[in-house]
């Protein structure tokens, strides 16, 4: 089960890697800011190379020298929290503001135009791990045997962390929608995807650095995430697995 998200926002899992290929590709045409013959680009995932501040018009690919770049300058790339900012030393068109908010709908624009022949150089698989699929567009649900609702005093029920936290992802989602329909003004729809944002960041990680976590509203406390839940199962094998280790070769009457 999934739904459809009225515009796409960061997946903050792959946000790291994100800003890396940002980093990497032309802002403008996609392709690639370095050498594709360099030892390290194998996996820019995981090592630094060094990029150019404006798109080389050629480039060597095998030892074949080809023409595939704009030759339009790059701006630089800060992240701080769920949001990536750009700068630009050098204007490519003279109604681009030199700062702004990059948003993960251009970033999908920006990952959709990356060939495939060009993944590969990246450290990516085109066929089970596409640029543009960090990008959340689409959302699962997890099913409700992942976040069973509880009977408490009283018999009345509880629903799990998630569920709050879905719906929550619901409700922003739907009066996203309705702000669009009304043709509200930019500021007040990109305050809204903001909302979205943090709540689609929250439900995957509530513990993220710099980034105020989604806390339950009667008690206050944080509101467990999936990350939170995978890392106590993770939690609960080690200590079963070493519980059996702990008792294997002793003997018994």
């Amino acid at each position: 089960m999934s739904f459809i998200v009225n515009k796409p926002v960061y997946n903050v899992a792959f946000l790291p890697q994100i800003f890396k290929i940002l980093r990497h590709v032309c802002f403008h045409c996609s392709n690639l800011l370095f050498t594709p013959t360099d030892s390290k680009s194998v996996d820019i995932l995981r090592t630094k190379i060094k990029t150019v501040k404006i798109c080389p018009i050629s480039n060597s690919i095998e030892g074949i020298s080809q023409s595939i770049g704009c030759g339009r300058p790059q701006p630089i790339y800060r992240k701080k929290g769920l949001e990536i900012t750009i700068k630009w030393n050098e204007l490519p068109d003279e109604n681009i503001e030199r700062t702004s908010i990059l948003s993960a709908e251009q970033v999908l624009e920006i990952f959709k135009r990356i060939s495939n022949s060009n993944c590969k150089y990246l450290g990516l698989n085109y066929q089970q791990s596409r640029p543009e699929w960090m990008i959340l567009t689409v959302l699962p649900v997890p099913p409700p045997t992942v976040r069973p609702s509880i009977l408490s005093a009283g018999n009345v029920s509880s629903q799990d962390d998630l569920t709050y936290n879905l719906a929550r992802i619901v409700r922003t989602n739907n009066d996203l929608a309705k702000l669009r329909e009304r043709g509200a003004s930019s500021i007040v729809i990109g305050e809204q995807i903001q909302l979205l944002q943090h709540a689609c960041a929250c439900l995957i990680d509530n513990d993220i650095s710099g980034v105020p976590p989604l806390q339950h509203r009667t008690s206050g406390r944080p509101l467990k995430s999936i990350t939170a839940r995978l890392k106590g199962l993770l939690n609960l094998l080690k200590l079963t697995t070493n519980f059996c280790f702990s008792r294997k070769g002793r003997s018994y009457p």
